[in-house]
């Protein structure tokens, strides 16, 4: 079952990756029925990001699979964030989505801000990124996470 699993996740990735056109001719104002199924793996995104903003170690935890390949890659860094970095505020924008039989792939720029805390300096860093949201239980949960990590405190 978890070789299936990865075996999907893995090809809506290289979909992804292979198809950066078919991401651009989406558009990500106008509402159909697809993007009406979307909007709970937007949702749960960004409480993931706000869960990070404010160092909520558990909420990231319940919204990250913990089956995912990488899981360290997301949670330890966020541990190292919350020591690092303070006032964090993390913005999506130019977001694109794709839907498969059971995953939302999310494609999108971030941008993260923050006051450093040892130096007191003020942060930028930004990047994109793919998320690959999947729905276990009732709840949208990270499986699959490629491109630029903005949860790192490096």
């Amino acid at each position: 079952m978890h070789i299936l699993r990865l075996l999907s996740l893995l090809g809506a990735l290289a979909a992804v990756a292979a198809a950066p056109a078919a991401l651009a001719t989406q558009p990500t104002t106008a509402k159909t029925s697809t993007q009406t199924n979307v909007q709970p793996a937007l949702d749960a995104l960004q409480q993931l990001l706000s869960a990070y903003a404010n160092g909520n170690q558990t909420q990231i935890e319940s919204l990250v699979d913990p089956a995912m390949i990488g899981y360290s890659r997301v949670v330890d860094p966020v541990r190292d964030a919350a020591l690092a970095q303070r006032q964090l505020r993390v913005s999506l924008s130019d977001t694109r989505t794709q839907i498969s039989e059971d995953v939302v792939i999310i494609q999108t720029h971030w941008e993260k801000r923050f006051i450093s805390s040892p130096g007191r300096q003020a942060g930028r860093k930004s990047g994109i990124c793919t998320f690959v949201m999947r729905p276990e239980a009732a709840v949208w949960r990270l499986s699959a996470l490629n491109g630029d990590n903005p949860f790192g405190a490096e």
